[in-house]
């Protein structure tokens, strides 16, 4: 594998380096935004993410807030095993190594870094390594669009019992945010639009997504064609009761404040993503009646996400 150009390029600056390149002269032209998989064709990423959680509680007039924070590093790859005749591909996606800092209410950092033999946070330390070196085996349309995924039984098997592993739905939105164009058409030109729709895990139900693409530019970066992307994404939040006794108080969530924005750079000469950069923040509300009083739950949350391209074959 070789290294990628922009490999130390900061993603933050990928948009100035955008509005200061000359815009190719194919502004006018369609471009094919799916992702023409290749056998053997294997690529690099580097992942950050950075979550701040405020949690506020309300009672009586009496408000308390907690805030919580974890910052995940890593690298992983992705390896195209199988294409079949209508483009639809087999893929690996395989985690090298994941470092997650976490940060307590008081201020006090753990650390699980599957490149060290030791962590003061074992169980995510444990649930890290049962996940890094394993082959996860992806499904994926002609278009981008990632289909199923296999393969993930034995990460369970291994991960501790005081945590909950990730389920399917958590490596197939773990795949999709890898930086690929779901939905991606074969003819576009600057200003098209296209949308998708997601529903991932959340801690008090589903999260579905509403996602509108539209195709911003297609630059030349160091001889490179590169498309430029955009995304903003509407949240609904659906609550799963299911758990909740029969018996308990009425409870009323609302969630305000969602958002997210996305901005992608899609290789057009490899037909693979290059980059992607999310910020998405929300609010939830979850008010619990009790007898003449009411206990009021707000999280606020903000993350920011970014993958790069490092290396490919």
């Amino acid at each position: 594998m070789h290294t990628t150009p922009t490999k130390h390029l900061p993603l933050l600056l990928f948009t100035l380096l955008l509005t200061t390149t000359t815009h190719a002269q194919t502004q006018n032209k369609s471009h094919d935004l799916r992702p023409h998989y290749t056998p053997g064709q294997t690529t690099r990423y580097e992942i950050w993410s950075a979550r701040h959680r405020t949690i506020t509680m309300d009672f009586q007039g009496q408000t308390r807030s907690v805030d919580t924070a974890m910052q995940l590093e890593g690298q992983l790859s992705w390896h195209v095993r199988r294409v079949r005749s209508d483009g639809s591909a087999d893929c690996h996606l395989t985690y090298h190594w994941l470092k997650a800092t976490l940060t307590d209410p008081d201020g006090n950092t753990q650390t699980a870094d599957t490149r060290q033999s030791k962590s003061d946070a074992p169980s995510a330390h444990q649930l890290f390594n049962a996940i890094v070196n394993h082959p996860i085996e992806v499904h994926a349309a002609p278009d981008g669009t990632i289909l199923a995924v296999d393969s993930t039984e034995p990460i369970r098997r291994k991960a501790p019992d005081d945590l909950d592993p990730p389920d399917d739905t958590d490596f197939l939105e773990s795949a999709t945010d890898l930086a690929t164009l779901t939905a991606a058409p074969a003819a576009a030109k600057p200003r098209h639009r296209w949308s998708a729709d997601f529903a991932w895990n959340h801690d008090m139900g589903t999260m579905h997504h509403d996602t509108r693409y539209t195709l911003e530019s297609v630059d030349n970066i160091e001889g490179i064609p590169i498309a430029t992307v955009t995304a903003e994404t509407k949240l609904d939040l659906e609550v799963d009761k299911s758990d909740m006794p029969p018996d308990m108080p009425p409870l009323r969530v609302k969630m305000s404040n969602a958002s997210i924005t996305s901005q992608f750079l899609f290789d057009l000469q490899r037909h693979e993503p290059l980059a992607r950069h999310t910020i998405e923040q929300h609010t939830i509300q979850a008010t619990m009646k009790l007898d003449n009083h009411s206990l009021t739950r707000t999280i606020e949350e903000s993350i920011e996400s970014q993958s790069l391209r490092i290396a490919e074959n």
